[in-house]
């Protein structure tokens, strides 16, 4: 049992055709913050009630890890993964909580990720699996009780 669940980042002020996993666009749109093909597509992993996540526990089965933050928030980066996806970013929001950022074009103002060229949308459906390896802790800490017998 996987003890998180993860469902896509919606923001108020943006427009959805689905907020799981897929999207509608039309051939020839083109990657870009502010289009309507949006340059990055935002998934939360949400621990369940009683478990913790850590992005260190979290993979992206078949990329290249680039990347490891040790200041807070922590997060990792990562290359290689399917195409059209050029880079992935795993931010640790809190314990409960890591914002993954899928880059469908480069942004010049991350230094990992402002190589590559955008995607555009060819005229058939693009359909590809994005695997994700990790594993939720329960949280929270043991305690044990030790009773000795007087002597």
């Amino acid at each position: 049992m996987a003890n998180y669940t993860i469902t896509r980042h919606t923001e108020s002020d943006h427009a959805y055709g689905c907020t799981q996993f897929s999207t509608m666009q039309i051939e020839g749109q083109i990657a870009l913050d502010g289009s309507v093909l949006d340059s990055t597509v935002v998934w939360d992993i949400t621990a369940d009630q009683g478990f913790s996540i850590s992005v260190d526990d979290f993979a992206f089965t078949g990329a290249t890890q680039i990347n490891a933050s040790a200041t807070v928030p922590q997060s990792t980066s990562w290359e290689n993964l399917l195409a059209p996806i050029l880079y992935a970013k795993m931010v640790q929001i809190s314990t409960v909580l890591i914002r993954i950022t899928l880059y469908l074009s480069p942004d010049p103002s991350q230094i990992d990720f402002s190589t590559g060229n955008n995607f555009v949308m060819p005229g058939t459906d693009v359909n590809i699996t994005v695997p994700i390896a990790g594993c939720a802790k329960i949280a929270g800490h043991s305690m044990r009780f030790w009773f000795n017998e007087p002597s």
